[in-house]
Formats: C-alpha cells, structure tokens, sequence
C-alpha cells in the first residue's frame, strides 16, 4: 500500500463500515452498471450513495472525523484529473463530496 501507515486506519474503518453494514450482500442494485449510474447521479447532485456516507460514518466513531477527512485528503492529491464528467473527475468530486459531508460543509 502506498497510502502513508498513519492515514490507513481510517481507510481500513470505512471498509469495515462497508462489511457491518452488510452493504456487499444488501446491495440495492442489480448489477455495478447501476451502481454507477446510483454514483455519479448522486456526484453530480453534489451528493454520495447512502453506502458510502454510512461507512464514513462508520469510520468516524471509530477513528474520528480528522482521521477520515485527512485520509480522504490524501487520497485526492493524489488521484489523477480528467476531462469534464470523466471517471477520473467524477472520482475527485466525489471524494470532494465526501470531504464536504464529514466537515458539515453540505
């Protein structure tokens, strides 16, 4: 792993968020195209799919909202930019978005 061992507590956090809340076996749609369309409608809001904002939060009880923001931060700098609406885009916004959640900013 390249993220730096002080951030990956809380990347672990929200992983585990995903596994209690069983979100890999409730998963609402029927397939990972209709995942990605859940995903990117809910970027382009300004929003995140619920799965992703319980499993912050999951990580938050766990390790703090600091720990998550800066892990979330990391991840960012160093996700590559992209054209308008492309995968690489809609990636950093919603990392923006999930950033802006956590801190209270939407």
């Amino acid at each position: 792993m390249n993220i730096p061992f002080d951030l990956r507590e809380a990347g672990i956090w929200h992983e585990v968020g995903h596994i209690h809340h069983e979100h890999p076996i409730k998963m609402k749609y029927q397939d990972q195209t209709k995942l990605r369309e859940a995903r990117i409608k809910a970027i382009k809001s300004g929003g995140i799919v619920s799965e992703e904002k319980e499993a912050d939060q999951f990580a938050i009880a766990h390790i703090g909202k600091d720990a998550l923001s800066d892990f979330l931060r990391y991840v960012l700098s160093t996700r590559p930019t992209g054209d308008k609406s492309s995968l690489n885009d809609l990636g950093r916004r919603e990392l923006e978005n999930r950033i802006s959640i956590i801190n209270g900013q939407m």
